[in-house]
């Protein structure tokens, strides 16, 4: 969750076609105290798809999984699953909500997908890879 304040918060990104420096603003209107539950919504849709465009209209079919608590799920031995999910394999996940940061600054985010991803912040695009590739991260 961006705070009221005159909070920005500037990212430094580096994935491909994105190599670049964004500045963000406070999230307009700001959730109302306590409204908010701490980790991000995830959805889940478990399908076989080739590109974003055929996962967008798999994931309209999404069922809520666990929240995600941080941003960090590598997973590090084959059969693990993915994020929260119930499966390690064709998982498609739609995630959601607020990010806190508590002190204006630049911050770099680097994405680790395997296989397509499109990722925005505050409504602007910060990362867009699609098409099949090893899981190695998009800086």
């Amino acid at each position: 969750m961006l705070k009221s304040t005159a909070l920005l918060a500037i990212f430094a990104l580096a994935a491909p076609g994105f190599a670049q420096t964004l500045t963000l603003t406070p999230a307009s209107p700001q959730p109302a105290d306590g409204s908010l539950k701490q980790g991000l919504a995830v959805g889940y849709a478990y399908y076989s798809v080739r590109s974003l465009d055929e996962a967008r209209g798999k994931l309209d079919h999404a069922k809520a999984g666990p929240p995600l608590a941080g941003f960090s799920y590598l997973d590090t031995d084959p059969g693990d699953n993915a994020l929260t999910s119930t499966s390690a394999e064709k998982v498609l996940a739609a995630i959601q909500g607020y990010i806190r940061f508590d002190a204006p600054g630049t911050y770099d985010i680097e994405f680790i997908s395997n296989d397509g991803l499109q990722a925005s912040i505050g409504g602007q695009q910060v990362a867009l890879f699609d098409g099949v590739h090893g899981c190695d991260p998009l800086a």
